[in-house]
This record gives C-alpha cells, sequence and structure tokens, in this order.
C-alpha cells in the first residue's frame, strides 16, 4: 500500500518575519549575557574597556535587528529600560511625583565610551546587571505577544521615520558615534521584513515590487559606502531612500489586502496611517492632539474663530487680541523679548512663540504646564498681565453682538445655546489647528517636488542632524520637541539660557520654568530651568530667540550652542541637559545651519487678516476697535 506524503506546508510572510524576530531576540539576549560577562571579567583597564566597547557593539546591533518590532510592540518597556536616553525622567503614570532613573543601552553608550569608563566599573557592571535582568521580562512578554501582519507592515514604516530622526541623528548613540553601523543594521532587517510579503503582492502590483526592491538594496548599498558620521549626506539619504520607501511600504500595506490600524480602532491615532509622507500638512492627525472632536472642526467654525483670534473684544482694554502677541507678518509672534503686559505695564515673563504647528504637541506654553489646546488660551484670558478677563465675562460681551451671534448659531448649529465655553474655545482652536506649516522650499524639495536646493542649505540640514547634534531635540519633522518615532511626548530642555546674552556679565536666566509651573509632578529637581524644546519651523521670522528673548539673531543662537550652552560657557549647571562640550563648528558649517533653517519658512494662506469685525449696536464706542488689536 503506498502512502503519499503531505506537501509541505508553506511559510507565510508572517512566519518568516516572526520566526526572524524571535531569532534576533534570541542573539539579544545572548549579546546581553556577553557584555555582562565582559564587564565582569578581571582584566587590565585597556583591555577591559576594548572588550567592553566591542561587547557594546555588538550588542547594539542586536538590538538595532529588532527594534522596529519591540519598540512598535512595547514602546514604554523599550524607553524606560532598554533604550531610552540617559536622563532621568518622570514615570508616566504614577499618581504623584516618581523619578525613573535612566537605565539601558543608551545609558552604557555614555558610560562605555566615556574619557575613563574603568573609573566607572562598579556602575557599569550594575546597569549591565539591571539591563540583563529587564531584558528577560520583555524577551518573556515578546515571546508570547501575539503580532499580526498588520503589525509588522507598521513597525516597517514607524522604523523607517526613527532611522530618519533618531538613528541618523545619533540620539540613539551619544557617545560611541555608532550610529551609521546601527542604522544599516535596522535597514537591512526592516528590508528583509518587507522583501517577505512581496508574494503577496497582486500579479499587477510587479512595478511596485520592483520599486521597493531597488529602493531597498540601493540604500543598503549606499549606507555600506557611506560610514563616515560628520560627512554622512542625511538629505541624500532620506529623500532619496527612507521617504520614499515610507509611501511604498503603505503601498505594499494596502495592496496586500492586510488591514490597517484606522480600520481596526476607532481611536485617534498621533498620524494618519494612510499618509504618504512625513514632511507635509496630512502626516498628523491633529484631533490626536486637540480635545477639538474632527466633526465640530468646519469651515463656520475656522472662520469664526479666526474672527475672535483678532478681536480685541476678548481682552478686558478692548486694544488687545491674541493677533497681539501672535501677529501673522512676524510668524504668528510680536517681535520682543517679552511680550507687553496689559495697559503697557511691563511686559510678561517670557517671549511669545508661534502658534504655527502649535497643536503638534502633548504639552503646552513654555513651562510645559497645560495638556489641553485649548486650556492655552482660557489661561490668556484669566491672566492679568494678558486678557484680564474670565471665559464668563467673555461670553457676555459677545452675545452683546447679534452678529456674533448669528455666526455662532450658524457655526455650531446642534447646540441649544450658541455661545458657550465649549463653541468659543472649539472655535478658537479649530482656527488655531488650521495653522499648519510644512510647505516649506525645503520641504518640497525632501519630497521631491523641486529637484534643486541651494548647497548651503543641504550642508546646514546635514550639520543640523550630525555634528551639530540640533536634531537629536529638535525632532523632524516639526523640528521641535515632539518625540517621533510615535510623537506622544513632548520634550523639555536645560540650556543653560543666561539672562541676557552679553558674555562679560553672565549669569543664568532666574525663570525656573517647568520646575516651577505649577504641576506638582513636575516639580522635580532636574527640571529648575527646563523649557518646552520649541519648533524652528519659521524661525527665520520669530526672533528674538529663546523663552527670554535673550538671542537678537540665529547666529547668536548658533554661537550660543557651538560654545556648549550655559554650562559650556562657565555658569554652574549641574542638571543641563544640553551636552556642555563645545561642537567646533566652523564658521561654514554656522552659515549653512542658518541657511537651513530659514528654509523652513512657510506662512503661506495663513497672513490675511478679516477684512472687518462684528458690530456690537449698544456699544457703538466698541466699533472702532482695531482688527488684531492696537499693542
Amino acid at each position: 500500500m503506498a502512502f503519499r506524503r503531505a506537501a509541505p506546508e508553506v511559510q507565510t510572510p508572517h512566519d518568516t518575519v516572526v520566526s526572524d524576530y524571535r531569532r534576533h531576540l534570541n542573539q539579544l539576549a545572548m549579546s546581553i549575557d556577553q557584555l555582562h560577562t565582559a564587564a565582569h571579567r578581571t582584566r587590565a583597564n585597556e583591555v577591559w574597556t576594548i572588550d567592553l566597547q566591542a561587547a557594546l557593539k555588538a550588542t547594539r546591533i542586536h538590538y538595532k535587528r529588532v527594534e522596529f518590532l519591540v519598540a512598535h510592540l512595547d514602546p514604554q518597556a523599550t524607553k524606560d529600560h532598554l533604550n531610552g536616553a540617559p536622563l532621568l525622567a518622570l514615570e508616566r503614570h504614577a499618581p504623584s511625583l516618581s523619578i525613573l532613573e535612566p537605565e539601558g543601552l543608551q545609558v552604557l553608550d555614555e558610560l562605555i565610551f566615556s574619557d575613563d569608563p574603568f573609573s566607572e566599573r562598579e556602575v557599569i557592571q550594575q546597569h549591565c546587571k539591571t539591563l540583563k535582568s529587564r531584558f528577560k521580562a520583555i524577551h518573556a512578554f515578546q515571546n508570547a505577544t501575539y503580532i499580526a501582519d498588520r503589525n509588522i507592515l507598521e513597525a516597517i514604516r514607524f522604523e523607517l521615520v526613527r532611522i530618519a530622526t533618531l538613528g541618523l541623528s545619533g540620539f540613539d548613540t551619544p557617545a560611541s558615534a555608532h550610529a551609521l553601523p546601527e542604522a544599516q543594521a535596522a535597514f537591512a532587517t526592516v528590508h528583509q521584513a518587507t522583501r517577505a510579503y512581496y508574494n503577496w503582492l497582486p500579479e499587477d502590483q510587479k512595478k511596485l515590487r520592483q520599486e521597493l526592491e531597488h529602493r531597498f538594496e540601493a540604500g543598503e548599498i549606499y549606507l555600506a559606502n557611506h560610514q563616515d558620521f560628520d560627512t554622512f549626506d542625511r538629505l541624500e539619504f532620506t529623500r532619496t531612500f527612507l521617504h520614499p520607501l515610507y509611501g511604498l511600504v503603505l503601498d505594499l500595506h494596502l495592496a496586500t489586502g492586510i488591514e490597517t490600524i484606522d480600520e481596526v480602532s476607532n481611536a485617534q491615532q498621533p498620524l494618519n496611517y494612510r499618509n504618504r509622507a512625513w514632511f507635509d500638512a496630512q502626516f498628523f492627525n491633529p484631533y490626536y492632539f486637540a480635545k477639538l472632536s474632527r466633526k465640530d472642526d468646519r469651515e463656520g467654525v475656522r472662520a469664526l474663530g479666526k474672527l475672535l483670534f483678532f478681536d480685541p473684544v476678548l481682552s478686558k482694554n478692548l486694544q488687545r487680541s491674541c493677533a497681539s502677541c501672535h501677529n501673522p507678518q512676524k510668524g504668528f509672534t510680536d517681535g520682543l523679548a517679552k511680550s507687553l503686559a496689559m495697559d503697557k505695564k511691563g511686559t510678561v515673563d517670557r517671549n511669545a512663540p508661534t502658534i504655527l504647528n502649535a497643536v503638534f504637541a502633548k504639552r503646552f506654553f513654555h513651562d510645559l504646564r497645560s495638556e489641553e489646546l485649548e486650556n492655552q488660551a482660557e489661561q490668556v484670558i484669566l491672566n492679568d498681565q494678558e486678557f484680564d478677563m474670565t471665559v464668563g465675562k467673555v461670553i457676555d460681551r459677545l452675545q452683546q453682538s447679534e452678529e456674533y451671534q448669528a455666526r455662532f448659531r450658524k457655526a455650531f448649529p446642534q447646540v441649544k445655546q450658541a455661545i458657550t465655553r465649549f463653541t468659543l474655545m472649539a472655535a478658537l482652536e479649530s482656527y488655531v489647528l488650521s495653522l499648519n506649516s510644512f510647505n516649506s522650499p525645503f520641504d518640497q524639495y525632501l519630497r521631491g517636488e523641486t529637484e534643486r536646493i541651494a548647497p548651503e542649505i543641504r550642508q546646514g540640514f546635514n550639520v543640523f542632524m550630525g555634528k551639530a547634534a540640533c536634531g537629536t531635540c529638535h525632532f523632524p519633522p516639526t523640528f521641535a520637541g515632539l518625540v517621533p518615532p510615535d510623537f506622544e511626548d513632548t520634550e523639555s530642555e536645560v540650556l543653560g539660557v543666561p539672562a541676557q546674552a552679553d558674555t562679560s556679565n553672565l549669569e543664568l536666566d532666574a525663570d525656573l520654568g517647568r520646575y516651577a509651573n505649577g504641576r506638582p509632578k513636575d516639580h522635580a529637581h532636574f527640571y529648575k530651568n527646563s523649557f518646552k524644546t520649541p519648533t524652528l519651523r519659521n524661525i527665520g521670522l520669530t526672533a528674538p530667540y529663546m523663552h527670554n528673548g535673550a538671542y537678537p539673531d540665529l547666529q547668536s543662537v548658533v554661537d550660543f550652542y557651538n560654545r556648549g550652552g550655559g554650562a559650556g560657557m562657565g555658569l554652574n549647571i549641574p542638571n543641563q541637559t544640553l551636552p556642555e562640550d563645545r561642537l567646533g563648528l566652523t564658521p561654514a558649517e554656522q552659515s549653512a545651519l542658518v541657511s537651513f533653517m530659514e528654509s523652513l519658512t512657510d506662512t503661506t494662506g495663513m497672513t490675511r487678516v478679516p477684512a472687518q469685525l462684528p458690530v456690537f449696536e449698544n456699544h457703538p464706542d466698541w466699533n472702532n476697535r482695531p482688527i488684531g488689536g492696537s499693542y
């Protein structure tokens, strides 16, 4: 009797990727064990250091082969225990102030590649022990986690963003400068994971398969042939490989018929997953960051919000509007070191930041005291140095205008009472949400819409994302403190900003920033003099700079960073997060940085002011109020 041999099971793309992932996790576990052993081995200083540095580099390469999935499936554990920044942080969900000591691979990178790692031998050994223990738990969780095809394709796209922002900039490798070999490992891994899905493409998608393979293969060759950190052309690599691949992997995802996150979840996400580009206005989902819902953000609501923004009727003296401190002609700032206070009696405490792209943050104000954009407007209304009003008084005023009442009813037909706190804040928030600035000359070039860019802009971006390390705090594409690739955290930094730019009489600005913002959970010593990392988009329009307006132009700001911030210039700031080492930028590199930052200018379609303001029938004297306020 003949027996028919069973046909071998065909391995699915999912099986291939997950099998590789489990294998790489095992290799990372073994590499961490070897790192731990190397740290505890008895060797002479120099030999011990060389062996340990080699072990850490190997471990980090193994980490990069699992990063795309481990960081996507368990981002918090990855950040807290495996590869987070080497800085003190707050435990996110703790009910009170709870400080997390930094741990993981980045901490070890700083210690093991320091000038004298042997002197920190016991500290290094303890960190290696902690890493081994933490990864054991992470490894077990990852092995027990179900990974869907959707998760894999999402993770690939997120990793492409991560490579462009955190990888190539050296964020992950603060001391070893090992960024490019790690980027090579991460890029090769997502290439292999993507390749596994080629056979699931329909027959008519042959060109997509060829384009994906061409970009990945050419990208790997480019990385292999360009391994010098200071000369690597990050703009070329991002424009030619990473950015197009982000869109092509989406095309692959949709062509295979695999579900996308928006098909399986109603929860708002930071990104519009179906958008193909990350340097355009549709990349982010503003409704994730704002309290306003998509259904309440209509053209009529936005137009009403714009009127309110330019109307000084919101202020006690009827002379100030939101546009007083956020002038469209000045990049939605006021051009002052510190904004004028009510009735021109002195100034407020800080510089007026731009509100272009303001929605794309998880915390607001220089000191991060607010978690909601709408609270920003309310606090300005309540502040006795700004509008010196209450929301109730503003509503009472607006109700005295028949035109305002009609506009509110038309904008919010679903509510019984037209002018309320909700409708007022929704209108203002809707207008601010419309102020998206992602169409600068630089954006157009990176998206491939233009073919030429000035050499100094190219050099400036590469210095920004490389040697100068600007991109390790001002993350693309917002060039602010919104951390990629999840974009769920907004960072602040301690720069050591002086009270004034005069270096002959240098003293630290007395403003304590985040530490004194009134939020008990932020009252941690390492937040003294810490301020929100602002966007650099439109920075060419928003002088003077820093929270106190200490620096009059971009050249002086670049010089401040080149000197290592306040600590680098001699101030005693033990909690400064900006490295105090001098950057060693040449005059040409400093000039190129300025050229790049100026190329981020885009206020297209956002500077037009209302032609007139609504009339108040019973207050004819109010009807002469200037559009945008008088100061």
